[in-house]
């Protein structure tokens, strides 16, 4: 039975009876008796119905609801508290004989929590994609998610500066860059592989395009790729033009961030027969100059202040100490070295750039900064921050489930998520 709903039961299988004179005694006034003895017999019925009325079975207590202000969300995700689900309303149900007396049923239904109420202090909204082809985006003083539905074949969604307009990929032989208010998105560009909003600015866009229609179908990464850049409303502007990496057959081109300085991009290139395989970290400044490139790296993060962090490839040689080379590369160029762990997979900069949120191979999710290291005992999948930076958002188990870490409390909250989240993004 829901610990919300209280019913107030009898004990025993059976409910209480009426006490009635037992069958099978004639009425008194057919007994040819003395009056003495009726009074007797009086008496003694006076006394059976107040015994048998002590051992009547008695009703139990009213079962009390549970008071839910007091539920552990640190708990363990197997049994964390889901987000906004109603209580059923309980239903008794069964014949009343005369004698009988019917069950007293009380139903109490408790509203879903806000999301502010299962995380104290979290402020902003969260946004994220399920495998079933729906975008959710849950505000902090809603007491559930919005669903908005999406083709299920679309990729790289993502959220602009401001969290107000989505923008994503659709289509298996004529992929289409949509952008708008989530749930009215328009195509705005056809034979377009990804996309990125402007670190800043909500609305402006770039993407990264084939030059060549005709062969995009089958051989899209054999020809060269167009990046642009555009507006709302406004006109586009091709950047430039980027091209299959030399001793190669195939590129593919990854457009990771973008500012007003430049673009951060990462080529990946390799041959039909034989092992090889390339990374590479492209630059490009804002008038599409190249400013660096770098074989043997692989991409972990962009950066608040716009620079990117890289590190060594892991198809090369890992060192056997426990930092490999990984570098800062600003768009301009230069470079910065930085130590990072060899087994680390995902890192996620606070919007301030003073935490480092990273997980490894294992999903073991641990917070750095210059001056402590926290873990987590729970595996994680992905990471990210709230825009105040006070919060640490992670999904785990393939994204069933929120981590919310507050930096200010030190606090852990369990919040169920509907279906498996990923391309989480809070604004």
């Amino acid at each position: 039975m829901d610990d919300r709903i209280r019913v107030l039961e009898p004990d025993g299988d059976e409910p209480p009876r009426h006490h009635r004179q037992p069958r099978g005694l004639p009425p008194l006034r057919s007994l040819p008796v003395l009056p003495a003895a009726v009074a007797i017999g009086l008496l003694g019925l006076l006394v059976g119905y107040v015994f048998g009325a002590a051992r009547a079975p008695a009703p139990s207590p009213p079962i009390q609801a549970e008071d839910l202000s007091g539920v552990d969300h640190n708990a363990d995700p197997a049994v964390a508290t889901p987000f906004g689900q109603p209580v059923p309303e309980a239903h008794v149900t069964g014949e009343t004989s005369p004698g009988t007396t019917s069950l007293t049923t009380t139903t109490t239904t408790t509203p879903p929590a806000r999301l502010s109420e299962l995380v104290p202090g979290f402020r902003g909204t969260m946004s994220w994609v399920d495998y079933a082809g729906k975008v959710h985006r849950w505000n902090s003083g809603a007491r559930e998610p919005r669903a908005i539905d999406v083709p299920i074949e679309s990729w790289g969604h993502d959220w602009n500066a401001e969290g107000t307009r989505l923008l994503y990929v659709s289509g298996n032989r004529t992929p289409a860059l949509y952008v708008g208010v989530p749930g009215a998105e328009e195509p705005l560009a056809l034979q377009v592989t990804m996309a990125r909003w402007h670190a800043t600015h909500a609305n402006r866009f770039a993407w990264l395009g084939s030059t060549d229609a005709q062969a995009f179908d089958e051989r899209v990464w054999e020809a060269p790729m167009r990046l642009s850049v555009a507006e709302l409303e406004s006109s586009t502007r091709q950047v430039a033009t980027l091209d299959v990496a030399a001793g190669f057959e195939h590129t593919e081109w990854y457009l990771m961030s973008w500012n007003d300085d430049g673009f951060a991009l990462i080529r990946s290139s390799w041959n039909q027969v034989g092992p090889e395989w390339e990374s590479a970290v492209v630059i490009l400044d804002a008038s599409g100059a190249v400013v660096f490139e770098e074989a043997g790296l692989e991409w972990l993060a962009s950066r608040p202040d716009g620079s990117v962090l890289v590190a060594e490839a892991r198809y090369n040689a890992i060192p056997t100490q426990d930092d490999r080379n990984a570098r800062i590369v600003l768009l301009d160029g230069s470079t910065e070295p930085v130590d990072i762990d060899s087994n680390v997979w995902t890192v996620a900069y606070s919007p301030d750039g003073s935490h480092r949120a990273q997980i490894d191979g294992h999903g073991r999710l641990s917070l750095r900064s210059p001056s402590e290291t926290t873990t987590f005992t729970r595996l994680a999948h992905s990471v990210t921050w709230g825009p105040d930076g006070r919060f640490v958002v992670a999904t785990l188990n393939e994204g069933r489930f929120f981590l919310f870490y507050d930096l200010e409390t030190r606090a852990e909250y369990i919040v169920k998520s509907p279906g498996s989240a990923y391309d989480v993004a809070i604004h």
